[in-house]
């Protein structure tokens, strides 16, 4: 019926996530409509990544639902999920099948091809001609047969983005696609991701620091802040809102409400603040090449006194190798968490 309002490609409802025991979703909530580009922008560390992360099912909600063109993408079956798999194309920060991380093992030419023959059933002469193109448009032709790990950080991110792509998918999920890129390259990109949405209209879902790529691509906006959506509409609406946290963001000013610490303004450097340690952080910062150091002299030490190999002396050699063991997997996990929450 012609009075119904579109169902949205997709929508969030209310999701919550925790991750290492910190919040990092509070109820997010908005629509993707069908056939726009859509940006979601706000500061680093607000829950932008894990939220797309949610979108293409490699985290799963504590609470709340994603439904994609109606149906909820939880009580989907495995195959339908690969059905849907099909038709998407994913860019996201990190490593992975799904990430910017590339198959190494392949060339440049075939990490295209492989992508492509698994979600179209097309002639190989097609797929050739298609694969051709796309480097081309990202202008990686010279680098066809040279493996990912050849490339530049710039240039194996263009890749990705091509991948991602190559298939006219129907649906886009593109996490800061402009990361690495200087002036020019952006507005190539750019002008690729506008011209394979022309072409497919296809549903696009991009997230970006960028206000450059927001201005130029964006049909609708959604901001993030705190774990939490504070505005989102059509792209002229909100780039002239007036809200403060909104134009602080757009125009990068210092001045607002916006900080490093999203439960408040901005803190003085050398200033503490209590409970306002970032996310995936432990609350302190060891000092790693000091550590490093005196744990390698108590090694040492402990092995040149292995010559009676007498039970204590074995014991500081295990309590050391087992602390340096501790350390190392909490800087791990430290890192690991800031990626998956910026």
């Amino acid at each position: 019926m012609s009075g119904q309002p579109a169902v949205p490609a997709i929508e969030l409802i209310d999701l919550h996530c925790a991750l290492g025991g910190t919040q990092i979703l509070r109820g997010v909530s908005f629509a993707v409509p069908s056939g726009r580009i859509t940006a979601l922008i706000g500061p680093s560390g607000v829950g932008k990544t894990t939220t797309l992360r949610h979108i293409v099912g490699l985290i799963w909600p504590d609470e709340g639902d994603i439904i994609v063109e109606g149906k909820s993408l939880l009580a989907m079956t495995k195959a339908d999920r690969q059905k849907l798999g099909r038709r998407s194309g994913v860019l996201l920060q990190g490593a992975g099948v799904y990430g910017s991380a590339l198959w190494d093992s392949m060339t440049v030419e075939d990490n295209l091809l492989h992508q492509l023959r698994a979600q179209r059933e097309w002639d190989d002469d097609v797929v050739q001609l298609r694969v051709a193109e796309r480097l081309a448009e990202v202008g990686l032709s010279a680098s066809g047969k040279l493996p990912p790990t050849a490339l530049s950080a710039g240039m194996r991110r263009r890749l990705a983005l091509a991948r991602a792509l190559v298939a006219d998918p129907d649906f886009a999920v593109l996490d800061s696609f402009e990361l690495g890129a200087d002036p020019v390259t952006l507005r190539i990109l750019c002008e690729v991701v506008a011209r394979r949405h022309g072409e497919a209209r296809g549903t696009i879902l991009l997230t970006t620091q960028s206000m450059d790529v927001v201005r130029r691509l964006a049909d609708d906006i959604v901001v993030m802040w705190d774990g939490r959506v504070i505005a989102e509409g059509p792209a002229e609406l909100i780039l002239a809102s007036r809200e403060a946290e909104i134009r602080q963001f757009l125009s990068g000013s210092t001045a607002g409400p916006l900080g490093m610490h999203p439960a408040g303004a901005a803190v003085p450097l050398g200033a503490s603040v209590a409970g306002a340690t970032p996310p995936g952080e432990s609350g302190f910062e060891l000092p790693v090449p000091l550590v490093a150091s005196v744990l390698l002299v108590a090694i040492t030490a402990s092995a040149l006194w292995l010559g009676g190999a007498r039970p204590a002396e074995l014991t500081v050699i295990v309590v050391v190798w087992v602390l340096a063991a501790v350390l190392a997997s909490l800087r791990w996990r430290a890192v690991r968490q800031r990626r998956l929450n910026d």
